[in-house]
């Protein structure tokens, strides 16, 4: 893969990219935002325990929420569905998720896409963390 056409703009203008996928070339508008305001230290926000053993940090933008999970082993995630779109990676550890009644074992390096209004449940098999990211925004993780 190689990249041509960039320019070396870093005060957020707009810019195009060229990408050589083999014989396919295409094409794509970026923004490069290097204000240093936009920069969050994970560890600095504060810890909620969402349910009991699930203990999340979260990263509200105009369009999504990530969040960061701290799941001691055998902390239960009851089956349940909401509108957004998830996005779920487990960073370390074990954790048992079931989407549509369909149950397979996370473990690093696997994503799972969750589409809107499916039913999903979980179960950590051992201490975990995972980065789940929502997208419209996640209101109710907001207060």
């Amino acid at each position: 893969m190689r990249q041509s056409g960039q320019d070396t703009d870093y005060h957020g203008n707009e810019k195009k990219v060229s990408i050589n996928f083999g014989k396919v070339k295409r094409h794509f508008q970026s923004i490069i935002i290097l204000d240093m305001s936009n920069l969050i230290q994970i560890e600095e926000i504060d810890q909620r325990e969402i349910i009991p053993g699930f203990l999340a940090r979260f990263v509200h933008s105009e369009h999504l929420t990530i969040s960061y999970w701290e799941i001691k082993k055998g902390s239960r995630l009851p089956e349940h569905q909401h509108h957004h779109e998830q996005i779920s990676q487990v960073m370390d550890g074990k954790f048992e998720l079931t989407i549509n009644g369909i149950a397979n074992v996370m473990t690093p390096g696997k994503v799972a896409v969750i589409p809107s209004n499916a039913m999903h449940a979980g179960v950590a098999l051992t201490d975990c963390k995972v980065m789940d990211i929502f997208c419209p925004v996640r209101e109710d993780y907001k207060s």
